[in-house]
């Protein structure tokens, strides 16, 4: 970026363009793919099963991105770009779903996070003091709105001269 004096959307368009050869930019397509399987790698360390481990282990060796296009990706927001293909992506999903559904449940367990019976979170309720706040900063807030009306109304009108 600083040798060719681009920004970021400029390098990365470059980074999503299949036609694109320049060692920098392969090179920075290498990393973000190595990036991608060291964090997949690092889910299977911290993995609770061996068969989890294993399945993490899985997804790393498979990470792989392609240029995305209509012959290989149904959903037109990835085309054109170097990514995960819909399949791949959907399994990394779920499973990642899964692993939160399982620690949230060791946490609930756990007595770590409070929940309903449903597992999800309880609605906040605010206190007296709380509640007295915010009238205070609502009130606040309108009062600020009616200055910046007023103000906005004088300097819409023309100023009237003494001569």
């Amino acid at each position: 970026m600083i040798a060719r004096g681009e920004g970021l959307t400029k390098t990365y368009s470059r980074f999503h363009d299949p036609a694109e050869q320049s060692p920098d930019i392969v090179t920075l397509r290498d990393l973000h793919a190595d990036m991608d399987r060291t964090v997949l790698c690092a889910y299977a360390a911290s993995a609770s099963t061996l068969e989890d481990a294993a399945a993490w282990n899985d997804l790393a060796d498979r990470a792989e991105p392609l240029f995305l296009d209509e012959a290989n990706e149904d959903d037109h927001t990835h085309q054109g770009h170097l990514f995960w293909p819909s399949t791949f992506r959907d399994e990394v999903l779920a499973r990642l779903l899964a692993l939160n559904a399982e620690r949230a449940a060791v946490e609930r367990a756990a007595g770590l996070c409070a929940g309903d019976e449903r597992g999800g979170r309880r609605p906040r309720r605010g206190t007296g003091i709380r509640m007295k706040l915010l009238e205070r900063r609502n009130s606040a807030a309108r009062k600020r709105m009616n200055y910046r009306f007023l103000a906005a109304e004088i300097f819409r009108r023309p100023f009237l001269s003494k001569s």
